[in-house]
């Protein structure tokens, strides 16, 4: 079983709940590998996995970083290297607002992101200030840029998208509860969530179809469609809704939606 982390396991708080916590371990009673598979980088995921009580390997930042949290360490880590970096600085420079980059398992930033801190803690809660993102060691440095966010207005960023086509893989998104605030984030290509699916149930020796998968949002959307058997939120958008096997009642806000999967889960694998 694999789960997002914000919008389906974590309150609002960032915590999980109680109820969720529990059915999960209930799950790992009975032998199933549980997994997370979420768009943070491993510094924002370490304390979800902590919290229930995982061990082995976890996907973040949308699978192009998989860490064993038994030891902290890398398993798997896609980065963006030149040329692909290049273009998307120079991209990111003419169509951005702002940038944050995705490095060292932090957040880095610089003084035109500052107000966007709160948001970014999306990703991680490390965060790092520097003069100038745009002239960061990190986009030529070995092995360091995982991903890179930019924020700012749709229709530039849509031009950011189409200016990246075929070199990255991109997701852009309305940021929740906001009509004019929009995201452009980038990783390796090849790299997503279904992806991350595969490979973790490759690891456990597991059939795609005998996987369950629970998420909430864009970026779930190749996961859930490759699982034997998904669950969307019930906050979800139509576009994730659509790709689902099931739909959830619950939300972040009460708790409880990853729960009922497990529930509905079991009723029809012991029926």
């Amino acid at each position: 079983m694999a789960v997002d982390l914000d919008g389906t396991l974590l309150a609002p708080s960032g915590e999980p709940h109680a109820e969720d916590v529990a059915a999960i371990r209930g799950l790992k009673r009975l032998g199933v590998h549980v997994t997370i598979i979420t768009g943070r980088m491993y510094s924002g995921t370490r304390g979800a996995a902590q919290a229930l009580g995982l061990e082995g390997p976890v996907a973040c930042v949308d699978g192009a970083q998989i860490v064993d949290t038994l030891t902290d360490r890398p398993i798997l880590h896609a980065t963006l290297g030149a040329p692909d970096a290049d273009l998307v600085r120079d991209t990111f420079a003419e169509h951005g607002d702002c940038t944050f980059l995705l490095a060292g398992d932090e957040v880095i930033h610089d003084e035109g992101g500052r107000e966007h801190l709160a948001f970014m803690r999306v990703w991680s809660p490390r965060q790092r200030p520097t003069v100038d993102v745009l002239r960061h060691d990190a986009w030529h440095a070995a092995q360091t840029l995982t991903a890179v966010v930019a924020l700012g207005d749709r229709e530039k960023l849509q031009r950011a998208a189409d200016a990246l086509e075929g070199r990255v893989s991109k997701l852009l998104f309305k940021a929740p509860g906001h009509d004019d605030f929009f995201g452009l984030y980038v990783r390796a290509l090849g790299f997503d969530k279904g992806g991350a699916l595969t490979w973790l149930a490759a690891h456990h020796g597991v059939a795609l179809a005998d996987t369950v998968a629970v998420g909430d949002w864009l970026n779930d959307v190749p996961m859930l469609k490759l699982a034997g058997r998904s669950f969307a939120m019930g906050h979800a958008p139509p576009e994730v809704c659509a790709v689902a096997t099931d739909r959830l009642e619950q939300t972040p806000q009460q708790g409880g939606g990853v729960a009922r999967a497990i529930e509905r889960a079991l009723a029809t694998s012991l029926a």
